[in-house]
């Protein structure tokens, strides 16, 4: 069994393993920086760190007209002590996924989504991604 964390983007639902998982924080403001990609949002300061924000929407190429407040998850770095805040819609829950829940995405859509499996739930499909390689593409 894996644990994962379930979010919101404007067009689904996403998970991601919460072993990259530090904590979720309310919305704060975030800080512009002059330059950078188009999936990074800015910088923020957490408890005195600070932290760079990026879209997963961006990313994604996804359209937001959701102006509710959003979540940031803040994920360890896989390379290193550094770590990301990443802006999400919605964040739902934590919860255990069963080897049974889940299946293998189709070839065309992990390639283009970073997605690992489709997991079926009570409140639809959601798509586990590999937020390691997204963070890797966002930061390199």
């Amino acid at each position: 069994m894996d644990e994962v964390l379930i979010f919101r983007l404007p067009n689904g639902l996403y998970a991601i393993d919460v072993a990259h998982v530090k904590e979720v924080i309310s919305y704060t403001k975030i800080n512009s920086v002059p330059n950078m990609k188009k999936s990074v949002v800015g910088i923020i300061d957490l408890r005195g760190e600070i932290i760079t924000v990026f879209s997963l929407s961006r990313f994604y190429d996804l359209i937001d007209q959701d102006k509710s407040e959003k979540n940031i998850v803040i994920l360890h770095s896989s390379v290193d002590s550094e770590r990301f805040g990443m802006l999400v819609n919605q964040v739902y829950v934590v919860r255990e996924i069963k080897e049974k829940e889940f299946e293998k995405l189709p070839d065309f859509l992990s390639s283009c989504t970073y997605g690992k499996v489709i997991i079926k739930t009570a409140k639809g499909i959601v798509i586990w991604i590999d937020i390691v390689s997204i963070t890797e593409e966002v930061f390199k």
